[in-house]
């Protein structure tokens, strides 16, 4: 019954809430109380999309492509600013997948990568700090094992070669110096 009820209550915190004296109440507290936007987002493309993720890793090519379209329609469909929460989400969720060690992760994870960054909206720059954060043997995780930390170097590269096999690599001629810098900083 315990962990019923704990179950119900942490399932109760997710959930929108329709109370605008409920919303200010959480507004004083401090915490972040999702836009109107947000709360309406279809809940079904959201977790097709979630699904999707678990399809970049098989093997059958076809399934891989699924996942791709289902990805990048979502993404497309996101303002980066009202819905940043979940922008993040999948662009996090891409740049930590190309670290996998799962038979075909890294193909379809840096595929859908390399779609997203011919997306204007995604910046190359963040993308590379990101990956900073996540593939990095900096972490406070001092219990990495070598093949993991590897694997992490192996997923920080992809991060560059999904963006020089972009069509972005070739616009952006201007910002060569600076992202050639970052790389070599690396």
């Amino acid at each position: 019954k315990l962990n019923n009820k704990k179950l119900k209550k942490s399932n109760a915190n997710h959930l929108p809430n329709n109370n605008k004296s409920d919303e200010k109440q959480h507004e004083e507290n401090g915490t972040q109380v999702k836009s109107q936007t947000q709360q309406k987002q279809n809940p079904k493309e959201h977790a097709r999309m979630l699904e999707a993720f678990w399809k970049l890793s098989e093997y059958n090519q076809n399934t891989r492509l699924d996942g791709i379209v289902q990805i990048v329609n979502y993404f497309k469909q996101l303002d980066p600013i009202r819905n940043r929460e979940n922008y993040n989400y999948v662009i996090n969720r891409l740049i930590k997948g190309l670290a996998s060690n799962r038979k075909c992760s890294r193909l379809g994870f840096s595929c859908c990568l390399t779609e997203l960054i011919e997306l204007e909206t995604v910046n190359v720059e963040e993308l590379i700090e990101i990956g900073r954060k996540f593939l990095s043997n900096s972490s406070k995780d001092a219990l990495i094992t070598k093949e993991e930390l590897r694997h992490m170097h192996i997923g920080f590269i992809f991060i560059y070669l999904c963006w020089i096999k972009s069509q972005r690599f070739k616009q952006q001629q201007k910002g060569y110096n600076s992202l050639i810098k970052l790389a070599l900083h690396d």
